[in-house]
C-alpha cells in the first residue's frame, strides 16, 4: 500500500496521527487510541520505496544527509498533513499528523473569518 492510501485510511477513520515505522505494522490514533491499519509488518525496503516515492529529491538528500526531515503534505481531496520521517535502530520511520480545515468552535461561538485573520 502507499503512503496516501495509508493517509487517507487515517482520514476515513477520523484518526490524528498515523505512524509507519521499518518491520512493524502500520498504526493509527483514533481519539486518542492507537490501533494497527494492518496485521502485516512493512519491511525495511517497502517502508524506503514507499517513503520515498511521497518525496522529491531535494527532500530525499536532505533525509540522508540529515537522518530527519519535517515536512507538510497536501493530498488533493484528502488533506493536509505534517509530516516527520526520521531514522531508527530498525530503519526509517514517519509520524503524519492530520492538519484539520475546519476548527472546533466552543459552543455558541460563532465563526467571525475575518476576525480570526487578525489574530
Amino acid at each position: 500500500m502507499e503512503l496516501h492510501a495509508y493517509l487517507k485510511n487515517l482520514i476515513e477513520l477520523q484518526g490524528s496521527d498515523l505512524y509507519i515505522s521499518a518491520g512493524a505494522m502500520p498504526m493509527v490514533r483514533v481519539e486518542g487510541k492507537i490501533s494497527s491499519l494492518s496485521s502485516k509488518s512493512i519491511d525495511k525496503k517497502k517502508a524506503v520505496k514507499m517513503i520515498y516515492a511521497a518525496l522529491t529529491e531535494p527532500q530525499i538528500k536532505e533525509f540522508e544527509e540529515h537522518l530527519e526531515l519535517n515536512l507538510a503534505l497536501h493530498i488533493p481531496e484528502t488533506g493536509r498533513f505534517r509530516i516527520n520521517i526520521f531514522q531508527q535502530r530498525a530503519g526509517i520511520s514517519l509520524v503524519a499528523r492530520q492538519i484539520l480545515m475546519i476548527y472546533p468552535m466552543l459552543p455558541g461561538q460563532q465563526q467571525n473569518n475575518k476576525a480570526l485573520c487578525f489574530i
